[in-house]
């Protein structure tokens, strides 16, 4: 069970299950690059207010850090189980090019059925580009 930490902060709009970066000080947005060093992903749950999003900027949010997780497919061509991921826009996951400057953030344990469904992953923290 992934450990949930509700001392961060929200930068931004959030949608559930997706890849999260710092922007400062125990503040948090989607990750939309490749290029950045995910610290967790944002669990499955929806603010009281709406049904759209985990949290809105100001809001506390509660991060899940390492182990199985379950997170946002963007693209699912190319994925299957024991591929590397990199995040993408709004905090989505693809596979992970291995590019000097991209960052590799977790591991399918499964194959997404589709584009824009949830599937658990293996989330990777402290990874450096070119991994």
């Amino acid at each position: 069970m992934a450990t949930l930490t509700p001392n961060c902060i929200s930068g931004g709009n959030i949608l559930p299950n997706r890849a999260l970066k710092f922007s400062a000080a125990n503040t948090v947005i989607a990750a939309t690059a490749a290029t950045d060093v995910v610290v967790g992903f944002s669990d499955g749950s929806l603010r009281y207010q709406d049904a759209t999003y985990n949290a809105i900027a100001g809001e506390a949010v509660s991060v899940q850090q390492p182990y199985e997780v379950f997170a946002y497919c963007t693209t699912a061509s190319g994925i299957s189980a024991g591929s590397k991921l990199s995040a993408t826009t709004a905090g989505g996951l693809i596979v992970y090019s291995n590019a000097a400057t991209s960052v590799p953030c977790a591991i399918a344990l499964e194959t997404p059925s589709a584009d824009g469904v949830l599937f658990r992953v293996w989330f990777i923290p402290n990874s450096a580009p070119g991994a």
